[in-house]
Order: C-alpha cells, then sequence, then structure tokens
C-alpha cells in the first residue's frame, strides 16, 4: 500500500473516530456504543488490524483514535481472530500447485 493512500486511510479513520468519541464517552465503556461491541466496532477491527501493520503504535492517529484502535486489538474475539488468521496461513493442505506456482 502506498504512503499517501495509507495516510488518507488513516485521516478517515481519526475523523471518524473522533466524532464517534462524543457518542463512545457518553455511553460509559470502551467501546463506540457502551459496554459491549457492536457493528460499528467490528467494522473497525480490520482497519486497526490493517493500520498495525503499517503503523504499530498508531502513531499517525489522533490521541482519541489511537486510544481506541489498541483498545479494539485487545479485544479477546479480535486476538483469536488474528491467530487463526496465522494458523491458517501455516496450513497448505488447500494450495493450488499450479497457482502457487506463478507466485513464485
Amino acid at each position: 500500500m502506498c504512503t499517501c493512500v495509507c495516510v488518507c486511510v488513516c485521516t478517515y479513520v481519526q475523523i471518524r473516530l473522533d466524532f464517534s468519541y462524543l457518542h463512545r464517552t457518553s455511553c460509559d465503556g470502551p467501546f463506540l456504543c457502551g459496554k459491549t461491541m457492536s457493528a460499528a466496532d467490528c467494522m473497525y477491527a480490520p482497519i486497526a488490524l490493517r493500520l498495525r501493520t503499517y503503523d504499530p503504535e498508531f502513531s499517525s492517529l489522533t490521541p482519541v483514535a489511537a486510544e481506541y484502535m489498541r483498545d479494539i486489538c485487545l479485544v479477546p474475539a479480535v486476538q483469536e481472530w488474528v491467530r487463526a488468521a496465522e494458523a491458517e496461513g501455516k496450513n497448505t493442505s488447500f494450495k493450488i500447485a499450479q497457482y502457487d506456482a506463478l507466485a513464485d
């Protein structure tokens, strides 16, 4: 992903999260809609994981957005999802030789 796209995505995410923070603080919980994860949090989990690839400390985000992104990455269900994806990547039984040969 080019730097320009990453910066645009980071800017969009932090604006949305900063705006959502007003609602987050009024709901008395670590998630966007209160004490439990909602569909809104599920939407941001893959974004947090992708941004963490390029910016592990979320230093390019505002403090509010960075705090939320760190929090969402610590959710046990998100961590389990990451572990399952890593285990899936180690499974070679589904590979198709002719396609994998093209990648080499």
